[in-house]
């Protein structure tokens, strides 16, 4: 049966004896041909034979082939691909699930080339307890030789660049699947509230009852969080325009010149007083106003009752509605803080002993990716804030990009550090306390007064003796330089966004600080 790309399908593995031994719940086809399966996974959910469950912990591509006595796991680590090849029976998929026998030898592929064979005692125990006829021996014996000699040769995928391609294909399906989830959420929502405003003005017999969907659409906030304020800044803002209008076009007659002086006196004001939320809204009621062309106290009641039933329904949605955007973005900022945390970590370890810098590069590396890939998923949850989005969560990611640029400098200059130095066991230090601060919080001033007091202190020190101390000096001078640049960027981003720790605080339950 043919499989189509970006299908998800169940892989079931079993034993000679016909019994079900592991279950992985969700693997994305990325490619099919007559001969050859990939499938990809992340996280998923693997199910034992004895009914335990446990997820996958890292992002998987999985070759399956329909001729060959094997499969191959390629598990994308921290360290790098290692490879988990499976002795089995071709592949078949029969609409249920990718079945295929394990017949218990495994041969382990580390990141620099060198494997190990695994469960040698198991297989040789099952030869008997399962009956493995003479036929099939042969067969796992010579299927196990020519993979060896595949993983030797460093033939596909043991040569890497067809599993980094494939690792990327199945990102970008993700991201693609996750921007169509959210659409069709965001359509449903939007659609619902519009028919159902719309059918209650109806029955209720109001005028305009086909525009108080539209109004209702407008009345969606953009998050459950924000709702109920929202909700009472668009009520504010709508009566405040009605007042307005009104008063206008009875002093000044109803007139389109004069539904233009009240658009900006309207969108000024709105906007002075922080209630711009209600802005659209209001101007499509105020229009119903105008076109009547004279004062009507049913008309006005007309335009409340669509109102408060149009925001009031648009309230229960954004309230009942399952919404699972700013919970994403804020398992997105904690994750990335974490990783500056360990990042700067490792820095104080860096400063203290140098042989750590291998380490350092890779989790550098780690981190760079890490906040990219986040950065493009934050854009996509972005566009689903469609409403009054400050854009708050992206802007502290870009945020985080920044300041692990500053941390790439100061790894740097610590890399020419030779010779231990008191003063790097003082900065190393520091950067241990600036750790526990890591946060959506702005503990960035508190920091930046303790860094002047260091800085006040190596600059009242006693000048250096010889050349290779001065140069020592220097350059812990420029990492203290670099981390004020760090934590200045921080400050920056809370002057732009004053309230984003403290909002985020009330829904968050990870700690938040610098």
């Amino acid at each position: 049966m043919k499989l189509s790309t970006g299908m998800t399908v169940t892989i079931h593995s079993y034993k000679h004896n016909k019994k079900l031994h592991r279950v992985w719940k969700k693997s994305m086809v990325l490619y099919q041909d007559q001969h050859l399966l990939i499938t990809a996974n992340n996280h998923t959910k693997v199910i034992e034979a004895d009914g335990r469950s446990w997820h996958t912990k890292e992002p998987a591509i999985c070759y399956f082939y329909s001729e060959l006595w094997f499969n191959i796991i390629g598990m994308l680590k921290k360290d790098g691909v290692y490879f988990y090849c499976n002795l089995s029976s071709p592949y078949l998929y029969d609409g249920e699930a990718v079945k295929y026998i394990d017949y218990d030898l495994d041969i382990k592929v580390y990141p620099d080339g060198h494997f190990i064979v695994l469960d040698e005692k198991e297989y040789h125990a099952h030869q008997d307890s399962m009956c493995y006829s003479n036929e099939i021996q042969s067969i796992i014996e010579t299927q196990k030789k020519l993979l060896i000699e595949k993983i030797e040769n460093k033939e596909i995928p043991f040569c890497l660049t067809d599993i980094h391609v494939l690792y990327d294909q199945y990102k970008s399906m993700m991201k693609k699947w996750g921007f169509h989830l959210r659409l069709l959420n965001t359509t449903i929502k939007m659609s619902l509230v519009g028919i159902l405003v719309s059918l209650i003005t109806r029955e209720l017999g109001l005028e305009y009852w086909l525009t108080a969907g539209i109004v209702g659409i407008l009345s969606i906030s953009l998050t459950k969080r924000d709702s109920i304020v929202s909700s009472i800044k668009r009520v504010v803002d709508a009566i405040f325009a009605l007042m307005l209008s009104t008063l206008m076009f009875i002093a000044f007659g109803y007139t389109f010149g004069i539904f233009a002086l009240f658009i900006i006196i309207f969108i000024f004001s709105s906007y002075m007083l922080k209630i711009q939320e209600g802005i659209i809204l209001s101007l499509v009621l105020v229009t119903h106003l105008l076109a009547v062309g004279t004062f009507d106290f049913n008309m006005i009641g007309n335009e409340l009752a669509i109102l408060f039933i149009a925001v009031g329904v648009a309230l229960v949605f954004n309230i009942l509605y399952p919404q699972s955007s700013e919970k994403e973005l804020d398992r997105h900022v904690s994750s990335i803080d974490q990783l500056i945390r360990d990042h700067l970590f490792m820095l104080s370890i860096l400063l203290k002993d140098p042989e750590y810098h291998e380490e350092y590069f890779r989790h550098y590396a780690m981190l760079d990716r890490k906040i990219s890939d986040t950065i493009d998923l934050v854009e996509l949850v972005d566009k689903d804030l469609l409403f009054a989005n400050d854009h708050s969560y992206l802007s502290y990611l870009h945020m985080r990009k920044e300041q692990s640029s500053y941390i790439r400098h100061m790894y740097n200059q610590a890399l020419k550090i030779k010779k231990l130095h008191p003063f790097a066991l003082q900065i190393s230090a520091y950067v241990r306390t600036l750790v526990d601060d890591i946060g959506i919080y702005n503990r960035a001033i508190v920091q930046l007064k303790k860094l002047d007091q260091l800085q006040q202190f190596y600059k009242a020190s006693p000048l250096p003796e010889t050349r290779e101390e001065f140069e020592i000096r220097a350059t812990l001078y420029q990492i203290l330089n670099e981390i004020e640049s760090l934590l200045m960027v921080k400050v920056d981003f809370h002057h732009a966004y004053p309230e984003f720790g403290e909002k985020r605080s009330k829904w968050a339950f990870f700690y938040a600080f610098v």
